[in-house]
């Protein structure tokens, strides 16, 4: 943990907060906000709207988190549907490609479509 703590201080890293739940890992027992966003100043002043959300808890005791990029400010973060995943869809034959897809060619605040 001690040489992760060096890394993020090297590189400059400060926590981007969140949105949503205050923990992010929970046992029988505890709760503690484990996971976080990571940033530099360059990109915060590069996306300076964008946030990361706490999602829906899932079967995992990890819940997952969503970073939202935006490089100017949204219409309204009200507006917007909630972006919930499925897992169901981890199973469907075309997931894996889809994900690649996404990650190789990302577009920034905008929602994928897939299938069109």
């Amino acid at each position: 943990m001690q040489a992760f703590r060096i890394v993020i201080s090297d590189c400059n890293l400060e926590d981007l907060g969140a949105v949503g739940g205050n923990f992010t890992w929970s046992n029988s027992c505890t709760k503690e906000c484990l996971d976080r966003g990571l940033a530099s100043q360059a990109w915060q002043e590069a996306f300076s709207f964008s946030r990361v959300v706490h999602l829906a808890p899932s079967r995992l005791d990890h819940i997952p988190l969503l970073l939202e990029i935006y490089s100017e400010p949204a219409v309204n973060y009200r507006s917007r549907r909630c972006f919930r995943f499925e897992e169901i869809w981890a199973s469907h034959s075309l997931f894996p490609q889809v994900v690649e897809a996404a990650w190789a060619h990302p577009q920034l605040g905008k929602p994928m479509l897939v299938g069109k």
